[in-house]
C-alpha cells in the first residue's frame, strides 16, 4: 500500500498452481517485490521454480531471486534476526514486518552469487 520494496521468503515455490508445492500467488500478488527468497523445511523439499513460467517473470522484471536449502551450510537465512522484529501484521501462515531501515541485496547473476544484508542500526 506504501509502494515500497519489499523481500518475500516462502516456502517452496511462488506461484504454484499446488498449495502442497509451495505458495499459490499470482503474478500479480507479487510482482511488487524487490527480492523473492524460496526455501525449504525439514520434511518439505521440493524442486525449485527456475524452469517455471514464473520464474522467468521473476528474471524479465528483474526481481532479485534466492533459493536456500534449510540444512545448507553455506547458505543461511538469520531466522533468529527476522523473529526478533517486531511484526506489522501476523497471521496463519503470513507474517509482515517492516524496517526502519532498508535491507541491502547484492546479487551477481553471472557467478550464481547473492548477499542480503542487514539494515544498519
Amino acid at each position: 500500500k506504501k509502494n515500497r520494496p519489499y523481500l518475500l521468503i516462502g516456502f517452496g515455490r511462488w506461484g504454484t498452481a499446488d498449495r502442497f508445492l509451495g505458495i499459490p500467488a499470482k503474478w500479480s500478488d507479487i510482482n511488487g517485490a524487490k527480492t523473492i527468497i524460496e526455501t525449504t523445511l525439514e520434511g518439505f523439499s521440493i524442486d525449485f521454480s527456475q524452469g517455471a513460467h514464473f520464474f522467468h517473470n521473476i528474471v524479465s522484471a528483474n526481481i532479485g531471486y534466492f533459493h536456500i536449502k534449510h540444512k545448507s551450510e553455506q547458505h543461511k537465512i538469520d531466522w533468529d534476526w527476522i523473529n526478533k522484529q517486531k511484526s506489522k501484521t501476523d497471521l496463519e501462515f503470513v507474517r509482515h514486518i517492516e524496517l526502519k531501515n532498508p535491507l541491502t541485496v547484492r546479487i551477481d547473476a553471472q557467478k550464481r552469487e547473492g548477499i542480503i544484508l542487514k539494515p544498519e542500526k
